[in-house]
């Protein structure tokens, strides 16, 4: 087993985000982007030089991917959207869960086949109407498959693509299970990995030794989970929250995590300034590639 040796951590863009998420490395742009799902925002920092920029949206934006078209595919608070770097416009694909007005898109994944996973929430983070869905198309018709429910909170998903394991978390239960996946589409054998009790289990990525990196939210830190579940490291953070991290750079061995000032009391934000920042470390080992969205050659877009 490789030791596992990390930098520490450091603020590099200090956006106050209320609701920092969705942190993704975009290789062909050599930058990392990220979303501030409360403050309605999307922010892009160009690692080349050093440019930021940020764009406001309509609505809450929770993860954000690049595609193999010239959009992005941008979750939202009430369903998917193309989203444009160049003008900052965004255009509906697909509505979700307008069953359930309480209920919002969080967090998601996109698989080596270039499928969205993704999971949905009550934003009063009580009710158990959160569901975790995949996204497939019938040519140029995109539709979900519903494959879990009865979350409050989901987060994750992330999948190990050698032994096609996905993991996700039921955040307020301190709980991340784990599922088998079947012909690529279709969860199985679902168990639970492990109880997280120093925080709650945000979201999560996976190295290439198929670690679980898992950000904490109300723990101050990022632990670290072989595939066994047995606890192989913790990062400390100068803030409480960390919402989501991603492994970019030109070898992958540099990790950004997203963090949130949400619920963090004035008086407790003097002793976390950084709290909001986009943060920074190195690591001895490189994570995964981030996986780019695929849109069929059926779907006409306006690029």
């Amino acid at each position: 087993m490789i030791t596992i040796n990390s930098s520490c951590p450091s603020a590099i863009w200090e956006t106050q985000s209320e609701l920092g998420e969705g942190v993704m490395w975009n290789a062909s742009e050599k930058a990392v982007c990220f979303v501030d799902i409360e403050g309605k925002k999307i922010h892009q920092y160009r690692l080349n030089d050093n440019q930021k920029k940020s764009w406001n949206t309509h609505k809450k934006p929770t993860f954000f991917f690049p595609t193999n078209r010239s959009v992005y595919l941008c979750g939202m608070e009430d369903g998917l959207y193309w989203f444009s770097l160049f003008n900052g416009s965004v255009t509906l694909f697909y509505p979700l869960e307008e069953k359930f007005p309480n209920n919002r898109i969080n967090d998601g994944y996109i698989d080596a086949k270039g499928q969205l996973w993704f999971g949905s929430m009550d934003e009063k983070e009580k009710k158990l109407t959160g569901s975790l869905y995949l996204l497939k198309w019938d040519q140029a018709k995109p539709y979900v498959i519903r494959q879990d429910r009865e979350y409050a909170v989901l987060n994750g998903p992330v999948i190990d693509e050698d032994k096609q394991i996905l993991y996700c978390s039921h955040s307020n239960a301190h709980e991340i299970f784990s599922f088998d996946i079947e012909d690529g589409q279709k969860l199985a054998n679902k168990r639970l990995f492990l109880k997280e009790m120093e925080g709650y289990p945000d979201g999560m990525a996976l190295d290439c030794e198929n670690n679980l990196w898992v950000c904490l939210y109300q723990g101050h830190k990022i632990n670290v989970y072989s595939s066994d579940g047995q606890k192989l490291k913790s990062i400390d953070f100068p803030c409480p929250n960390l919402t989501k991290i991603a492994f970019g750079g030109n070898d992958l061995k540099t990790a950004f995590v997203t963090s949130a000032r949400a619920k963090i009391s004035k008086k407790d934000l003097e002793k976390y300034p950084k709290a909001g920042a986009l943060f920074t470390f190195d690591n001895n080992i490189a994570g995964k590639r981030q996986n780019i969205f695929h849109i069929p050659d059926e779907v006409r877009l306006e690029e």
